[in-house]
């Protein structure tokens, strides 16, 4: 069991998006937000396997999902996340958490809802689905011996193998 310093505080947990004009700015109001990272299973299993099930590395169709549940707080956020949505346009996006772990690329809306009750907030759940190749990675400051995994803007790259 990991001790309490070692458990990170879900509210760090955070998504940004492309404004617009090339800037990310936090969608404010959430209040959970998360990631879901897929791989296709590719099974290779044939009748000389028996009993168990062989699959295929590197092969099935990988994807992430970004969900974000929370309030409207923000009409401008608001106006581009419905206009995303009703459009089907593809845009940046990324989560980020307390560690500096990220994950960022394009995402399209692939739903939006908005729901409110008579004596409460006007609430949203929207879900991002990865458009193309995801980068994910750490924040850091390089070293000499890691700058090889350093992208052009600082970021960390985990390699394949981790």
């Amino acid at each position: 069991m990991p001790a309490a310093e070692d458990i990170t505080c879900g509210a760090s947990v955070r998504v940004r998006m492309d404004d617009g004009t090339g800037n990310l700015v936090f969608i404010d109001g959430s209040r959970s937000d998360g990631a879901t990272d897929s791989n296709d299973y590719v099974d290779t299993t044939n009748k000389d396997n028996s009993p168990w099930r062989y699959g295929l590395a590197n092969c099935g169709i990988r994807s992430v999902t970004i969900t974000i549940v929370g309030f409207v707080t923000s009409s401008t956020i608001q106006a581009l996340l419905w206009m995303r949505a009703l459009t089907g346009t593809i845009h940046t996006f990324e989560l980020i958490d307390s560690m500096g772990f990220f994950t960022k690329g394009a995402f399209l809306v692939q739903s939006a809802e908005r729901s409110g009750e008579y004596n409460g907030a006007e609430e949203i759940s929207i879900v991002l689905a990865s458009a193309a190749q995801i980068k994910t990675g750490i924040s850091c400051i390089a070293t000499e011996s890691d700058d090889s995994l350093i992208t052009e803007d600082g970021a960390f790259i985990m390699p394949e193998s981790f």
